[in-house]
Order: C-alpha cells, then sequence, then structure tokens
C-alpha cells in the first residue's frame, strides 16, 4: 500500500524472491504484492506470468487461491492469450469438487466455494466465443453444478456462479437445459434473495436462447407478487427479455398494472419504453397496438417515448401497405378511438397531439352520427384547455382544426373564428402564425380544399424547380435594378 511506480523497481526482485520461500504465508503475499505492482505499473513486473503459473500449481491453497484472482483480472484484458491456462484451470477445479484440498477450507459441506467461484469466473472469459476451449469445460461444469446442490446457501451461490458461466462460453444445449432446471430451485424458493439470483441466472440463460426458460414463465410472472421491490423490477426485466409473439399479450398486460402514477418516475419511464418496444415488435393486430400505445400514452404521460409516437402516427398514415381496405379500417379505428379519448379530461400532451393528428387527417372518417361540426367542437374545447406542459400541443390542436373545417360545408362558424381569432394573439409565435393560416384560409374555402385534400398525409408533393409563382416579384425587382440570380457555380468569389 506504501509503495508508489517509482519505487516498484527497487523491491520487485526481492519480491520475485519471495514467491519462492519455504513458508506459503510469503509466497501468498508475494503473489498478492506482485498483483498490485501489476495494477499500479505494468511496465516494472516483465515476466510476471512465469511467477503466476508456478504460483497456479502451489502445493498450498491459499497461494492458488491468490494466483487465481490475479489471472482473472489480466485474463479480462485480452482472453486470448490465456486460452492455453484452461485445462490447467479445469483440472484445479476437478481436484476442488472432489475433496482433494484439506478440509479447513469446506464451507457447509462444500469444498472451497470461493475458489471454486473464482475459477468459474476465470472460466467464463476464457471460454466466451471459444468453441474448442468450451468443450474442455462442459463435464468439469455438469460435475460442480450438480454436486453444489447441496441446499445450502453457499452451495446455492456456486450454482449461480455455474450457471452464470454455462450463459457465457460458446452455448451448449443439454447444459443450458440443465443450467434452466437447476434455476428453477432459486424462483421457487421462499427465500427472497434465492429468489432474486434465480430471475437473474434465468435473465441470462434468456439471453442465450428464450426457450430454456419458456416453461418457468408462470412461477416467474408469480415472482411479480413479491413484497420486495427489486426483485420486482428484476422479474420484469426478465419477462421483457421473455417475450415472444405468442405471450406479449399477458405480458404487456402485467406490465401495465405496474405502470400507476404512484410508480416513481423512472419505472414509469422504464415500462412504458418496455411496453412500446414489446407492441411494435410482437404486436398481433395493429388495432391491438393501437390501443397498447394509447394506454401507455395515457398512464405514462409525457414519460412515453416520443419515438413510439411518431411510429404510430407513421403506422396510421402508412398502414401496412398490402391491404387497402385493412387499412381504410385500421384509419377509422383510430379516428374513432382518439375521438372517444380526447372527450377525457387531463390528457397528456403526447396523448393530445397523436389524437388530433389522426383527427385531423382522418375526420371524413367519423361514425354517422358525428359530423364535421362535433369534432370541431371537441377540437374548440381542447385548444381553451389550461393543463398542457408543451407549447406544441395547441399547435397541433390548431392544425387539426384547420384540416377539419376545410371538410365543413358553409363556411366557419362564428364561435370558431372568435376563438381561434384570440389564440392568434397569443405570446407563442408559433401558435400565431397557425391561427393566422387558419383565418386566412377560412376566407378562401376553394384554396382550402384544395392545399388540405382528404387523406393526403402520404402523396407526394409535385413541387415546380422554376418556382413561377416568384417570377412577378423577380421581374420587380430586375426592373428596379437588381441584379439577376446567379447559380453559385457562376458566381465570382469575394
Amino acid at each position: 500500500r506504501l509503495i508508489g511506480p517509482e519505487t516498484i523497481p527497487a523491491v520487485v526482485g526481492q519480491v520475485r524472491e519471495c514467491c519462492g520461500h519455504s513458508s506459503e504465508h510469503v509466497r501468498k503475499k508475494a503473489v498478492m504484492a506482485l498483483h498490485r505492482f501489476l495494477q499500479k505499473a505494468p511496465e516494472t513486473v516483465p515476466d510476471h506470468m512465469e511467477y503466476f503459473r508456478r504460483a497456479l500449481c502451489d502445493r498450498d491453497p491459499s497461494v492458488m487461491s491468490s494466483a487465481i484472482c490475479v489471472l482473472h483480472d489480466i485474463a479480462r484484458k485480452h482472453p486470448p492469450s490465456y486460452h492455453n491456462m484452461i485445462p490447467s484451470l479445469v483440472s484445479i477445479i476437478k481436484q476442488v469438487i472432489e475433496h482433494r484440498l484439506p478440509r479447513e477450507f469446506d464451507y457447509h459441506r462444500t469444498p472451497a466455494p470461493w475458489v471454486q467461484i473464482r475459477l468459474l469466473k476465470l472460466l467464463a472469459i476464457l471460454g466466451k466465443a471459444n468453441q474448442k476451449g468450451s468443450e474442455e469445460m462442459y463435464e468439469v461444469l455438469k460435475d460442480v453444478m450438480k454436486r453444489a446442490d447441496v441446499g445450502t446457501s453457499i452451495g446455492f451461490g456456486v450454482m449461480y456462479e455455474c450457471v452464470r458461466t454455462i450463459t457465457r462460453i460458446y452455448p451448449h444445449a443439454a447444459l443450458l437445459e440443465e443450467a434452466a432446471a437447476s434455476t428453477s430451485r432459486f424462483i421457487t424458493s421462499d427465500n427472497h434473495n434465492l429468489r432474486y439470483i434465480g430471475v437473474d441466472a434465468l435473465s441470462a440463460i434468456v439471453t442465450v436462447n428464450p426457450k430454456y426458460a419458456a416453461e418457468h414463465q408462470m412461477v416467474v410472472i408469480d415472482c411479480l407478487e413479491d413484497g420486495d421491490e427489486t426483485l420486482r423490477r428484476k422479474t420484469l426485466d426478465l419477462l421483457y427479455k421473455m417475450t415472444t409473439p405468442v405471450n406479449v399479450e399477458m405480458v404487456v398486460a402485467r406490465m401495465m398494472v405496474y405502470l400507476t402514477p404512484q410508480a416513481d418516475e423512472y419505472q414509469r419511464r422504464d415500462i412504458a419504453h418496455k411496453v412500446s418496444s414489446l407492441a411494435e415488435k410482437f404486436a398481433p393486430s395493429n388495432g391491438w397496438f393501437i390501443t397498447t400505445m394509447n394506454d401507455v400514452f395515457e398512464r405514462a404521460g409525457n414519460l412515453s417515448d416520443r419515438d413510439a409516437a411518431h411510429n404510430l402516427m407513421r403506422l396510421v398514415a402508412e398502414g401496412t401497405g398490402e391491404d387497402e381496405a385493412a387499412d381504410a379500417e385500421l384509419r377509422t379505428f383510430a379516428v374513432r378511438s382518439y375521438l372517444g379519448l380526447m372527450e377525457k379530461p387531463n390528457l397528456p400532451d403526447l396523448l393530445v397531439q397523436v389524437g388530433v393528428w389522426v383527427v385531423g387527417e382522418y375526420g371524413h372518417l367519423l361514425h354517422p352520427q358525428q359530423t364535421p361540426e362535433s369534432v370541431q367542437e371537441l377540437l374548440c374545447s381542447l385548444l381553451e384547455r389550461q393543463n398542457y406542459q408543451d407549447p406544441a400541443t395547441r399547435c397541433f390542436v390548431v392544425t387539426a382544426m384547420t384540416k377539419v373545417q376545410a371538410l365543413i360545408e358553409g363556411g366557419v362558424s362564428d364561435k370558431v373564428l372568435s376563438l381561434v381569432k384570440r389564440y392568434a394573439r397569443s405570446l407563442d409565435y408559433r401558435v400565431q402564425q397557425r391561427c393566422l393560416d387558419f383565418i386566412s384560409l377560412c376566407q378562401h374555402s376553394a384554396t382550402m380544399r384544395q392545399v388540405l385534400p382528404v387523406d393526403a398525409s402520404c402523396e407526394d408533393i409535385s413541387v415546380d424547380p422554376s418556382l413561377p409563382s416568384l417570377s412577378p416579384l423577380s421581374r420587380q425587382h430586375l426592373h428596379r435594378g437588381g441584379s439577376p440570380y446567379l447559380p453559385p457555380s457562376q458566381r465570382r468569389p469575394n
């Protein structure tokens, strides 16, 4: 602890000599000191592997254990350089589980559990993306997991680390099945800590292949009823990884139970993101997707992912592109759903923005009992609400009112026009601009219907590059003696 990088070269030779001392305590301390030297100044300890390999084969388990700790740290930096050590490590762990170490290293009938755990962590590093090396580990990992199942906490700890190692090395189907079976011992336990590590271990298995965790789905869902907050959050993470097109509706329904105002902001944001992602990946139908996303927006409020809102609007606008009748039915469902939602008070800004956009674009798909005039009245009430947090929300509402007005025969009503004129004096210039556009277009009904055609949100806009509408201004500019326009390639540099 007292030595620094500048003084290590002065003592490193003496420490190396101590690695061959007759006392196991001295040899252990020497290995620990070399480990510390490597952490502080690696360049001051050349040829260090020679000493660590020798310590790994030391007759004293404490010296061997200290060498394993060092190798675990240095192997993480470049695992391929230490692949040749796998046979030696496998041999050591076999000796450990066969009780060849002195009995004083046992703990609750488990032989040298801390050595086993450190060896398993080291094997996980060396077996990652290494098929040949992993094949040398399969048999011993199976034995470790079987022998550790003695019903004690430390035995469960070794089993847990073994499962984590199995999920990190090159995958082996039979071993993964046994790991999943062992994990069931944890998640069915009454002990909160064991259930937590069981959920965590099952999460690691799911990342390799979700099918190995499918049979434990109902047990995992039961963990959501646990009173431990950390276990519930870990379980939600596991359910997210276990979701498939078959169980998406059930998983989302259980997640939505915890998307409540009483939950903290982080949890609400996290669940909203998870549900949005699952709905986009595995939605059984477009109608279910719209209903689910609306529920997320309503419960999570402005903590919802804005990208999810854009994806929802794009789905409504573009449809599947395969069946026009199905796309029209989807838009009709969306319009009528949002018109029902818009009547609720205190809606989140994001839900209002999505809802009025859909109503504005597809207001012609109303229920026979509804009219554009009634929709316009609803939009007016939305415009007057005072609980918006995002100033852009009123911009969405005014834009929707403009589009719905294009569907109304007989011109704008005095009530609507008076309301829009009042908001044309808003301090927000974006709201001002949209209100002034509304007033201007209402004075030219034919132009309004031309620039706001029905169901044209995805239509290509044809633009004349010559911009003939600017020709009168150009002629006026030239008549006053102005210079003609020159493309950038013809301009002289200043």
